[in-house]
């Protein structure tokens, strides 16, 4: 608790205590993961990876927080999307995953780069989930998500955010 009262620092509680009570008592006074005894020391080296990019990852939206390309306007602060002049409303992952394309107008990620952004677990997830993702977010911005002019793909290769 007084780490987190002055830091987001990523924080891993590991100890001998697996019960639920235990694990939800440490999550609840700022802990981001809680593994218990045995543990692979490679397991706990990935954890640390993981919580390392997604901190990474929101440090960079807290330095720039607006994307404003006109019709497409993000905020990250206010967790907002507005196109032409309507609010979207995106789930976190949706709105995660739409900031950092946006972010990076006209580069290409293949779903994997996309996973490792967003999800921060380099083999352990099922890639169709930022097919899935992509559609949702389609679904939400697009004119008509069958031709879509913000999130496009390459095809054989991946996703692509243009404005």
């Amino acid at each position: 608790r007084k780490i987190r009262s002055h830091s987001d620092i990523p924080i891993i509680m590991l100890s001998a205590k697996d019960t639920d009570i235990d694990k939800i008592l440490s999550l609840g006074l700022g802990a981001d993961e809680y593994l218990t005894k045995p543990y692979s020391p490679m397991v706990v080296v990935a954890h640390i990876k993981a919580l390392l990019r997604r901190y990474r990852s929101a440090k960079k939206i807290d330095q720039t927080h607006m994307i404003d390309r006109g019709i497409f306007v993000m905020d990250a602060k206010k967790h907002s999307v507005v196109v032409r002049d309507k609010n979207v409303d995106l789930v976190s992952k949706e709105f995660e995953l739409l900031w950092y394309l946006a972010n990076n107008p006209g580069e290409v990620f293949t779903k994997e780069q996309l996973y490792d952004a967003i999800w921060g677990e380099d083999e352990f997830g099922e890639m169709s989930t930022i097919t899935v993702h992509i559609r949702k977010i389609r679904e939400k911005i697009e004119t008509d998500p069958s031709k879509p002019e913000f999130v496009k793909t390459i095809w054989g290769v991946g996703y692509k955010f243009e404005i």
